[in-house]
């Protein structure tokens, strides 16, 4: 088995932790506000000018080999995440009714999602509020999600 080797890159949100297997990506955690970690030179190059041009405004969805693993359940919320529109939202219960769930669940499989940013779960939130984030840590995710969604809006075409 090929080690998993861990990148870091410093786009505005604070330090991104990147995992891989050989190029494949297979997790990303973000960000780490008070880590700083040397940025690697050796992260693959598709995924580095990729993440370069989304906290640009110049990219809207990210394209490269990706394990993901999940339930079926997972699987499905995770695709409607990503046929979700750069610089929208959808609601967890928009989401549920769309592939005969729960919302509650919905927002299971968010927190459970291995690549945020990529399956952009940013983009989902409650009916009445933002809902939560998990693609940060610490008291910070709800702000990253708000930098996040604010971005995509003001670069949306």
């Amino acid at each position: 088995m090929t080690p998993t080797l861990t990148h870091y890159i410093h786009p505005v949100l604070g330090c991104l932790q990147l995992r891989f297997n050989d190029d494949v990506l297979i997790k990303v955690d973000l960000p780490y506000p008070h880590l700083y970690q040397e940025a690697n030179a050796s992260l693959p190059l598709i995924w580095q000018t990729q993440f370069d041009a989304y906290f640009t405004g110049r990219l809207q969805s990210f394209e490269g080999d990706i394990l993901i693993q999940g339930s079926e359940h997972d699987r499905k919320v995770w695709q409607a995440m990503l046929n979700t529109p750069y610089g929208q939202t959808r609601t967890y219960g928009d989401v549920a009714k769309e592939i005969g769930s729960a919302a509650q669940a919905v927002g299971q499989a968010c927190k459970r999602n291995p690549v945020p940013l990529i399956i952009p779960c940013h983009r989902i939130v409650g009916q009445h509020h933002i809902g939560g984030y998990s693609g940060g840590t610490g008291d910070d995710t709800l702000s990253i999600k708000h930098w996040l969604l604010e971005h995509e809006r003001t670069h949306a075409s």
